[in-house]
């Protein structure tokens, strides 16, 4: 895949794939609060921390990596919170007019 149709995945409205299972994210030993579609980046990021024993200056591409993920996942959540509000809205103003048209 190259960098542009990645980006554009990322981009997309569509919720990423799960490349981890929950038994393979338990076995890493993974936070709950970390268990997301980007929970397959976090495993090489801590054992590279590990490996070296957590210096700020080490591990910047699997840093970058997740971070990005995890970045793309924050805003397609945003989008889709705000698709859903609009939804909700639309239905509201539908609902008022067919009462308004009903009186």
């Amino acid at each position: 895949m190259t960098n542009h149709e990645e980006e554009e995945h990322l981009l997309s409205d569509e919720k990423p794939p799960m490349i981890l299972t929950k038994e393979e994210m338990r076995r890493a030993m993974i936070p709950l609060h970390m268990r997301d579609s980007c929970a397959h980046l976090l495993i090489p990021l801590n054992k590279c921390r590990m490996d070296n024993s957590w210096l700020p200056w080490t591990c910047h591409p699997e840093k970058a990596a997740y971070e990005k993920c995890e970045h793309y996942e924050y805003l397609r959540r945003v989008r889709e919170a705000k698709r859903i509000h609009e939804q909700k809205v639309l239905e509201k103003e539908k609902l008022k007019n067919q009462t308004e048209s009903n009186l």
